[in-house]
């Protein structure tokens, strides 16, 4: 798995859409209040999937776990 720095180098137009796409997923979690275990997978594979995992993806993903450990977020049975 590569680590990309984004001031390295500009994103594409489908990686800015990707990006959008985990950010909302990501923040309509959050709203909820809850995560099953299917979505945490299904985000995971998201930031995988073209190979690269950027600071931007990382920092949203970050910001996901801290919610889970603060109890923000509950991870459904």
């Amino acid at each position: 798995m590569q680590i990309q720095k984004p001031n390295r180098d500009p994103l594409s137009e489908s990686d800015r859409q990707a990006l959008q796409q985990l950010r909302q997923q990501i923040e309509q979690t959050i709203a909820r209040g809850s995560i099953s275990r299917k979505e945490h997978t299904a985000i995971l594979a998201q930031m995988y999937a073209d190979g690269i995992v950027t600071d931007r993806e990382c920092e949203l993903f970050r910001l996901m776990q801290e919610k889970i450990w603060c109890g923000d977020l509950h991870i459904e049975a």
